[in-house]
């Protein structure tokens, strides 16, 4: 599920309000599974908590459809709100990210994830690391889709993961390093556990633990203006481009190759879909 979709919901009407999860919710593009079934009744908050924390994709569907106007309406909203911020280089075609014809570039997903993180709601689902779920009759166990959530160590301040196989699995995620907050978006790993490893290799390389993989030399950002960078880091021989904001550190290291950055990002926009 995009932010954006969740930037869209979190507007009135009340989020208090019930909604019935209909056929039309069901995903029949990629058949991708959800415990919440046909016919059950949520909150309006409740499906945006699954959403968010879980990926619920039905329930992603469901807040879409239950807007004034329907779902059309609720996705040129989300292509607003990217024009809106910036992102010149994103377009939606529905409010679960799993359309192929969902496109974005990592320092976009920046953008988005900044944006989302003013938003309490936001922040507070995204963050959830599981949470009881009683639909129907059934109590169902959620637990949140980016493992880092609630690891010791990690004080993390939005996080959104999502995954299609023109995408691979992608994270945008805020956390509060040892010199300052800082969002990273990732895209194209081959799998969570790569993922993972990949964001602890950025807050090493960030934290000033570890070398930059990339780039002839490393340079230090001291401003409370928000930077948006770019690198590529290598992978065997695949290159997943990673964009991050540092929002107000004192020794945040950055790459410097930016020709090779802006080339990564032309090059892979069409795999950057269902990023969050």
């Amino acid at each position: 599920m995009p932010c954006a979709t969740a930037i869209a919901t979190t507007k009135p009407p009340a989020l208090g309000e019930a909604l019935n999860i209909d056929r039309s919710d069901v995903d029949r593009l990629k058949h991708s599974p959800s415990r919440i079934p046909v016919g059950a009744t949520l909150d309006r908050e409740d499906l945006l908590r699954l959403a968010l924390m879980s990926s619920e994709n039905r329930a992603a569907a469901a807040l879409s459809r239950n807007i004034p106007g329907g779902q059309a309406t609720f996705i040129r909203s989300m292509n607003a709100k990217a024009r809106e911020l910036g992102m010149a280089h994103s377009h939606f075609e529905d409010p679960t990210g799993l359309s192929p014809h969902n496109v974005s570039t990592a320092r976009d997903v920046v953008r988005l994830a900044d944006a989302a993180s003013r938003y309490p709601l936001i922040r507070e689902f995204t963050t959830l690391s599981n949470y009881m779920e009683k639909v129907g009759a059934r109590t169902l166990h959620y637990r949140n889709s980016d493992p880092l959530v609630g690891r010791p160590g990690w004080d993390i301040a939005i996080s959104k993961t999502g995954f299609t196989n023109e995408a691979g699995r992608c994270i945008a995620v805020e956390a509060d390093l040892a010199n300052g907050p800082v969002i990273v978006a990732l895209m194209g790993a081959p799998t969570s556990a790569a993922r993972s490893t990949d964001l602890m290799s950025i807050r090493n390389w960030l934290e000033g633990n570890a070398t930059p993989v990339i780039g002839p030399r490393a340079h230090y950002v001291n401003t409370s203006m928000h930077r948006h960078k770019g690198m590529a880091v290598p992978r065997g021989n695949q290159l997943r481009l990673i964009a991050y904001s540092v929002k107000s550190a004192s020794n945040a290291h950055g790459p410097t190759n930016k020709h090779t950055t802006a080339k990564l990002h032309r090059n892979h926009r069409s795999s950057a879909q269902r990023v969050i």
